[in-house]
């Protein structure tokens, strides 16, 4: 999980959490793992998009598309139930928990202006029952928390994470001066160096920063 805890913040609005594995088994992973929350009743309800990454990406398209995405990853935003009843310790009411070790409670923070949306991020598909407003105001045992799960090759990963945790304003400067000073472009995909061609890859989130 990555973005407000990684820069700091003790809470925040949402749950990113991303995926990849250094052999490309997070390919078809997200499907099974949606399949597996519905039977155990935790979504709400959710936006699930295919990915949209092709070369012409590391090199083009400077700013967001149309519809206003956030990058090209195959990638899921939703709302998901959290039972209320969590407690530090091993929780066996959890499903997903097999005895890990779990928090008290997750707050969140809707009005931070660094924790700023894109369009495509509240595109959520959340309507009739399962709308934000009528799950506000329902009795229930379950609190509600808007997750993201994002799919990402294990050579993009870094460029990917350093994206993810942000804030906007750190990701706007960092892409800004990539492109004014450096001649490359940062996305959230690869640093491509339009001297050479070519781009550049990052083993670590330091080497993002640094390269």
């Amino acid at each position: 999980m990555h973005e407000m805890y990684d820069r700091g913040k003790h809470q925040g609005h949402d749950i990113d959490i991303l995926f990849t594995h250094p052999k490309g088994e997070e390919t078809g992973f997200l499907p099974k793992l949606l399949t597996r929350l519905e039977k155990l009743n935790m979504v709400l309800c959710g936006s699930h998009e295919s990915s949209t990454f092709h070369e012409k990406v590391l090199s083009e398209d400077f700013k967001l598309t149309a519809r206003g995405q956030l990058d090209h990853f195959e990638k899921w935003l939703g709302i998901c139930k959290l039972p209320k009843d969590f407690v530090c310790g091993n929780d066996t009411q959890n499903p997903l928990s097999n005895g890990l070790e779990t928090c008290k409670e997750v707050k969140g923070d809707l009005d931070s202006l660094d924790d700023y949306e894109p369009k495509a991020k509240k595109q959520r598909k959340c309507h009739g029952e399962n709308s934000p407003f009528t799950i506000a105001e329902s009795e229930r045992d379950w609190i509600a928390r808007r997750v993201d799960f994002i799919m990402s090759p294990y050579s993009q990963y870094y460029y990917a994470l350093v994206g993810w945790t942000g804030s906007k304003q750190f990701n706007r400067d960092l892409r800004l001066y990539s492109q004014k000073i450096l001649n490359r472009k940062l996305t959230s995909h690869g640093f491509y160096d339009f001297t050479t061609g070519k781009n550049l890859p990052a083993n670590s989130e330091k080497e993002v920063l640094i390269t």
